[in-house]
């Protein structure tokens, strides 16, 4: 998921993500939504939307999809007139369940996709799409609703269509994943491409009265009085682009602020041209601020409105940071480097806070600061962009959102907004994890403490911090919300606050085992088994796999509990059988789906039950072959079904078991082999875990030629390492990485793995400089996949002196809750109890250092012998 992505998922509940409309009150929905269903129709929903269909209907698997847009005011009669329509026809559709769904379905950080669409309607051939268009349109006239992006307008009216799946079918695309996906011509699945811009696939028939329509916006082209060239985005957001553009008349770069009516609403329900002109009025009121963009026009192209700008030159304050200027981006950074370090982040703290102090002194609060919105200019100069959300410090409206990590619910009036998102830009500037503060208030002293301990700053910088931020709040910081008493169960309500113990910081065994014995508590204690969609609160990604997966489902949950020697309670083991029985889970891969649903099942003594799981997993698996859309990779992929497949054949002595596996291992050794997503590297999605699996054969079989071919696998990985100071990082679409899913932890495992059975120089220097990738001393996230617990883990596997340190910095990421223990999750804004971004994958990862064994304790991952010793 993008980080984008992950506000939606916040809405609901204040402590985890959850499924957006998963706790909304059922007086809130729309009338349609509750009332008895007609005669002859069926009904459903899920969280988001309300499906209506007739009986005895039966629709085609894929076809043109009416979207009809609709405004967040005129909502509800828009759904009850085209439902009234719908009825008349018996055209199937699905509505938006109710306002609070509307409204995040068009906030500013909603996928700008779906954006707008408030019905679709699903016409089961051209004749009656052609009737639909024809009757809805008079019917919808007068009404507004935001442009939907992926779509074609239906003259100038509320309707869009886009050629799509009308229901679930998969493939893989290009790099490996699973996606939905259509029939072409000649029968066979493609990937569903869901672009931002209206295309049609090469091979669909265009109805006629389409083809007139589609030519006519071909035909559009850019105003002529518009006389700006874009040359690139600069940010998306589903208000709107930024963009950088030149000017054809004089040559001057300027940015272009686009705003699109009716959409990027706000939780006041205000949309992005409203505050389009709130910045325009701000940037007059402003001119002549050194640190302020100049505001050259305001115009309206079509339906869109734009700002010009004075084009800024420099890099954003957080790419300024974490391009290598930060100096605990490496392992054991210098004095000198720290002490430079420190001396240009007071010098930002210091303009900063000069920049508010001018802005206040001009009764205009900026309502926005974080380090996406100051610019680093070459010469060291900040300067301050995107002055939507300021406001009039004498009466004006404060914004309806901020940016996580720089905003408290007890300050969001007058200069306080300012003031606080100015205390948590001075800790980020040296340790960027003001999003804990949200969750748990403790975490500001204890962050400051560890910055000013880290950085040397002046006696008392920690303390002054601490009590800005408290000032800023009303004199005491606010409990954060995993500070709450709340059970975790999605409903977000909570009761009282408990003040906790001390976080403790896992340096000695007895504080390991501890925080270990915590994290397995509130892991149980967070479990919602009245849920069908989810047993364990974890990333939303989750919500796309049935809850069962183990990567963020229950399985990798169970999976941790049972290793590390934490009971799992029946009804958890029970919950995740009834879940792998349905007919809707899919997936049949290792970390996505049913292979490792049958693993978890297996490790808590289900083994009947485990093997019927598995034999479903592989009858997927063998559909999926035949249509090929099957890759290669650990994740979801033939090496990690190869790797279980193995599993069990030992476990349960099967030998038809190991041959599977080993004819899994002959498609590697055939010319080409099984596909990898294109440019993946590391352990999930590339080289790293066909490795693993590779090795695995030789161990099963005491053949060399699998380690031969490990060794290919392991050197596509690592012909795409980037040596530096940091040490050797896999580098994936231009991104250099350390983490276990596809950066250097990840590879150092696989590399070790080989170098068991083929010592080899080229490969032991590689996982030398592997290690000293996995050793730096910040990382932004805790995790198993994407943050520090998979280092942790991969050091475990060697005998490197930088496992301590790594686990002792785990303290800068751990939280309270309900006074135990908690892990936020991916992006930090929630917490997690997930395999790959929360408190299992932590508790694998202490195990693992724990142990001190040489092991990853990741699952099938670690070393099983010899073949002389099997």
């Amino acid at each position: 998921m993008r980080p984008a992505d992950y506000g939606q998922f916040c809405e609901t509940d204040p402590v985890f993500y959850d499924q957006p409309g998963s706790g909304d009150d059922a007086a809130d929905l729309y009338p349609p939504a509750t009332r008895p269903v007609p005669e002859g129709w069926e009904r459903s929903r899920d969280t988001v939307w309300v499906y209506l269909h007739p009986e005895g209907t039966t629709l085609p698997d894929q076809g043109w999809k009416v979207h009809v847009s609709g405004s967040l005011d005129e909502a509800p009669e828009i759904i009850e007139t085209v439902l009234e329509f719908c009825r008349t026809e018996r055209i199937s559709a699905k509505f938006l369940a109710g306002r609070e769904t509307v409204l995040k379905a068009n906030s500013k950080y909603a996928p700008r996709g779906s954006s707008g669409k408030l019905l679709t309607l699903y016409p089961r051939d051209p004749d009656e799409l052609r009737r639909l268009l024809d009757g809805l349109t008079p019917l919808l006239a007068g009404r507004q609703g935001p442009y939907i992006l992926s779509d074609l307008r239906w003259r100038e009216s509320l309707l869009y269509l886009r050629y799509g799946a009308f229901r679930q079918l998969y493939c893989l695309d290009e790099q490996g994943r699973t996606v939905s996906a259509l029939r072409d011509a000649t029968g066979t699945l493609v990937p569903d491409l869901r672009r931002p811009v209206f295309s049609v696939p090469e091979w669909v028939e265009i109805p006629d009265f389409l083809a007139e329509q589609i030519a006519a916006r071909g035909r559009q082209a850019a105003p002529e009085d518009f006389p700006y060239d874009i040359e690139r985005a600069l940010h998306f957001s589903n208000g709107g682009g930024v963009y950088k553009a030149r000017d054809r008349r004089d040559g001057r770069t300027v940015v272009l602020r686009e705003a699109r009516p009716l959409a990027g609403l706000d939780q006041h329900g205000a949309d992005a041209v409203q505050r389009l002109h709130r910045e325009a009025d701000m940037l007059r009121r402003l001119a002549g601020l050194d640190f302020v963009p100049q505001l050259f026009d305001h115009l309206k192209v079509w339906e869109h409105e734009y700002l010009v700008e004075e084009f800024i030159d420099g890099e954003k304050l957080e790419r300024y940071l974490f391009t290598g200027r930060h100096p605990l981006l490496r392992a054991e950074p210098t004095e000198a480097a720290l002490a430079e370090y420190a001396a240009t982040a007071l010098d930002f703290a210091g303009q900063l806070t000069a920049m508010l102090r001018t802005l206040h002194g001009h009764g205009v609060a900026f309502g926005d600061l974080h380090p996406g919105n100051v610019m680093v200019r070459p010469d060291g100069r900040l300067a301050l962009v995107d002055f939507e959300l300021a406001f009039d410090l004498d009466g004006g409206t404060p914004p309806g959102f901020g940016a996580p990590g720089f905003i408290s619910p007890a300050a969001r009036t007058g200069k306080s907004i300012d003031d606080y998102a100015l205390a948590c830009m001075r800790l980020f500037l040296f340790l960027p994890l003001t999003f804990l503060i949200e969750l748990d208030s403790g975490k500001a002293a204890q962050l400051a403490e560890a910055a000013a301990d880290r950085f040397g700053l002046p006696a008392g910088w920690a303390a002054e911090l601490v009590r800005d931020l408290s000032a800023a709040t009303g004199g005491t910081l606010p409990p954060g919300a995993a500070e709450r008493t709340g059970v975790g169960g999605g409903t977000g309500s909570s009761a009282g606050t408990s003040p906790g113990r001390p976080l403790p910081v896992p340096t000695t065994p007895a504080d390991r085992r501890r925080v270990m014995d915590e994290l397995a508590e509130g892991i149980l204690a967070a479990a919602t088994p009245a849920r069908t969609d989810r047993l364990y609160p974890g990333d939303p990604e989750q919500f796309n796999r049935a809850g069962i997966d183990l990567a963020h489902g229950a399985s990798g949950v169970i999976h941790a509990l049972a290793t590390v020697g934490y009971p799992v309670p029946k009804e958890h083991v029970d919950w995740l059988l009834r879940a792998a029985r349905d007919p809707k889970v899919v997936r049949p891969g290792l970390y996505d789906g049913l292979h490792g649903a049958a693993l978890a099942l297996d490790q808590v003594g289900c083994e009947a039950e485990a093997m019927d799981v598995l034999a479903r997993a592989r009858k997927l698996t063998g559909h999926r072959r035949q249509l090929g859309v099957f890759g290669a990779d650990l994740a979801g992929g033939l090496a990690g079904i190869g790797l279980n497949l193995l599993h069990f054949a030992d476990r349960h002595a099967d030998p038809g078991l190991a041959e599977e596996a080993l004819a899994i291992g002959e498609e590697f050794a055939a010319p080409g082999g099984p596909p990898l997503g294109k440019g993946r590297v590391g352990l999930l999605h590339g080289g790293s875990g066909v490795a693993l699996f590779l090795v695995r054969l030789y161990e099963h079989t005491g053949q060399e030629r699998w380690l031969d071919l490990a060794e290919g696998a392991l050197a596509r990985d690592l012909a795409s390492t980037r040596l530096d100071e940091k040490g050797l990082l896999l580098t994936q679409d231009n991104q250099s990485t350390a983490y276990l899913g596809s950066g250097s932890a990840g590879a150092v495992i696989a590399v070790r793995a080989l170098l068991r059975h083929r010592p080899d120089p080229r490969f032991a220097e590689a996982a030398e400089q592997l290690d000293r990738a996995c050793a730096a001393e910040f990382f932004l996230m805790p995790g198993l996949f994407e943050g520090r617990a998979g280092l942790i883990c991969a050091l475990a596997t060697g005998d490197s002196p930088h496992l301590d340190h790594q686990v002792d910095r785990l303290s800068w990421h751990l939280v309270r809750h309900q006074d135990r223990v908690a892990v936020p999750g991916q992006q930090l804004y929630r917490l997690s109890t997930d395999l790959a971004t929360g408190a299992a994958g932590v508790l694998l990862a202490l195990h693992a250092a724990s142990t001190r064994k040489g092991v990853s304790a990741l699952p099938l991952l670690d070393h099983r012998g010899t073949p002389s010793s099997r």
